[in-house]
């Protein structure tokens, strides 16, 4: 059995640094728990307490039914850019991919109304899709668009760069968004699509955007993982 010293931070430094050392690569799976108990002499109880620490730092994550993973360093995100998820997750060396999981044509609740701008009950698009990193889900988002600027758009392919759908197909391009970062935790439905838990604690970034007539092009709502994010600003003084 495992010496009284070894305690579960004794063991948290020991997978770290087996991850620092490549070892254990990003987004590969670890060995069972069972089998990493073995290998480093000591019970599930302490060793499920490491992994717990591990995941609180972000150097691993867990997906329900599968195991625990080594998790990929965070992907850079600065609300005042302009980079997609398609290009932001390629930039940073990894295989992004997009599912799209709905795309029907809605009448706009009282609160999607609002934040289009639009009378309560006209049609909206509501596309929902899950993106993953290197096959690893990392969010879910929830689009909503005014259907009576974007005619025919269900026919799309929209499990690419929905920016480039609008600008080549529709003339529409982002000139500005509002941006709002929220943390919360996700629900039932989401942390089903993601293999997580619900309640596990996740980072919300609604983002309304505007085109260069200051007219809504989109509303969208975006569930990531909260260990997936860093979030990145420069400021500067007030002149």
């Amino acid at each position: 059995m495992t010496k009284p010293t070894q305690t579960y931070l004794v063991l948290r430094d020991i997978v770290a640094n087996r991850i620092r050392e490549g070892k254990y690569a990003e987004y590969a799976k670890l060995p069972s728990e069972r089998e990493l108990a073995e290998d480093l002499q000591t019970t599930r109880l302490t060793l499920r307490d490491a992994l717990l620490q591990l995941e609180m730092e972000g150097l691993v994550f867990r997906m329900d039914r599968r195991g625990w993973f080594v998790a990929g360093a965070r992907l850079s995100f600065d609300p005042t850019e302009d980079k997609g998820f398609m290009t932001n997750v390629s930039l940073h060396g990894h295989e992004p991919q997009t599912e799209l999981l709905h795309c029907e044509i809605e009448k706009a609740p009282g609160s999607i109304a609002r934040a289009l701008k639009i009378a309560p009950g006209a049609d909206i698009y509501h596309l929902q899709r899950k993106r993953s990193i290197n096959n690893r889900p990392v969010l879910i988002e929830d689009i909503f668009l005014n259907a009576s600027r974007y005619p025919g758009l269900h026919h799309v392919n929209l499990e690419g760069s929905l920016s480039l759908v609008l600008s080549d197909i529709y003339g529409a391009k982002v000139k500005y968004s509002d941006i709002q970062i929220t943390p919360v935790a996700f629900n039932t439905m989401h942390a089903k699509l993601l293999h997580i838990s619900p309640g596990t604690p996740a980072t919300m970034i609604t983002r309304t955007s505007y085109d260069s007539a200051n007219a809504i092009m989109e509303y969208d709502q975006e569930y990531w993982l909260s260990d997936v994010l860093r979030i990145e600003l420069r400021t500067q003084k007030r002149k």
